[in-house]
């Protein structure tokens, strides 16, 4: 596997609303990488984290957005894949 170039990629869940106008959470995870510690995901609470890579290949990422007064409403998990050069 070749090494990634270093650069930053930003995850953007500001298309995320409450429709009742409510404030909310932000949950990023990685859930696949192609080999172990390939990824740092800065600020995974954020509506936007920095998405930093070390290898090339599939990365799999989760967003899970919850509601800030009541987190135990959450929206169902929304996965997305995209590779790496």
């Amino acid at each position: 596997m070749q090494s990634a170039s270093a650069l930053p990629y930003v995850l953007d869940g500001s298309s995320s609303f409450s429709a009742i106008g409510k404030e909310l959470n932000f949950q990023w995870s990685v859930v696949y990488q192609p080999v172990p510690n390939a990824v740092v995901l800065l600020s995974p609470t954020s509506v936007k984290p920095i998405f930093n890579t070390t290898a090339a290949g599939l990365y799999v990422v989760q967003l899970i957005v919850s509601n800030k007064d009541n987190p135990e409403i959450q929206s169902m998990p929304v996965t997305f894949s995209f590779v790496v050069p």
